[in-house]
């Protein structure tokens, strides 16, 4: 009887022992828990402040964020969804207002040349569209990848042929953008020129071998976009260009 009663005090201290260390753990569950979501409050803060900051061009601040811990290695779109309906990253929104300084202060920091946003497109789309040329070399000077598509499969040559930037394009090709490459549609940027009758453009891509034969989806050559479009002088120019070639 004696034994029975040691064995039942002791049993119901072990099982004291494991409540209170069941307690104790959930204790610091709970702890770790506050802990990182007090961490992630700072750090989501720290982000938001940077966007406010490279949107207004505020390079002193840009750096004071970055150094207290605020996030510039942003690859994707999933990175940049608490700060930006576009998803951009503090990147790609330096490098479409055209802030050089604040754009290679973000690069030396770590942020990535290449990133993307919800429609796929890099930091060096949009220095494109929006003209910014030292901000494209200096993209290029760093890597950025010149042949990068967004989710249609364009481009940063074919966004310059499209808005008829024939200095961008020209530079782009220099740098050895590929001429003839094609977006979901196959469509190059030839026809891109070609349908929208730019001549010039239509003449500097067939310098650098632009394939006068590629076929869209939509089974239009360049010849056929010019033609659809009404641009006569592109139609002849593109027919001499292709007797020429014994096309």
């Amino acid at each position: 009887m004696v034994l029975l009663l040691k064995q039942k005090y002791f049993f119901q201290e072990v099982n004291h022992n494991i409540e209170a260390l069941e307690d104790e753990m959930q204790k610091h569950i709970k702890s770790l828990l506050i802990n990182q979501a007090m961490g992630n409050k700072k750090k989501h803060e720290l982000n938001q402040q940077l966007y406010e900051a490279v949107t207004s061009n505020d390079y002193v601040n840009v750096e004071k964020l970055i150094l207290a811990g605020a996030t510039v290695i942003q690859g994707n779109s999933k990175d940049a969804k608490l700060y930006s309906d576009d998803e951009d990253t503090p990147l790609h929104i330096a490098a479409k207002k055209g802030y050089l300084d604040i754009v290679r202060l973000l690069i030396e920091h770590g942020a990535f040349v290449d990133s993307t946003n919800r429609k796929e497109q890099t930091p060096l789309h949009w220095a494109v569209h929006n003209r910014h040329v030292q901000v494209i070399e200096y993209l290029l000077q760093f890597g950025a990848d010149i042949n990068a598509k967004e989710n249609e499969g364009d481009t940063a040559l074919a966004w310059a042929i499209y808005l008829g930037l024939i200095d961008i394009a020209q530079l782009l090709l220099k740098r050895e953008a590929k001429v003839n490459s094609y977006n979901f549609e196959r469509v190059t940027p030839l026809h891109w020129a070609a349908y929208k009758g730019d001549l010039d453009t239509i003449k500097l891509l067939l310098s650098y071998d632009a394939n006068i034969d590629d076929v869209t989806k939509a089974g239009d050559t360049p010849i056929l976009c010019a033609t659809h479009n009404g641009h006569v002088e592109s139609v002849q120019y593109l027919l001499e260009y292709a007797q020429a070639k014994g096309k």
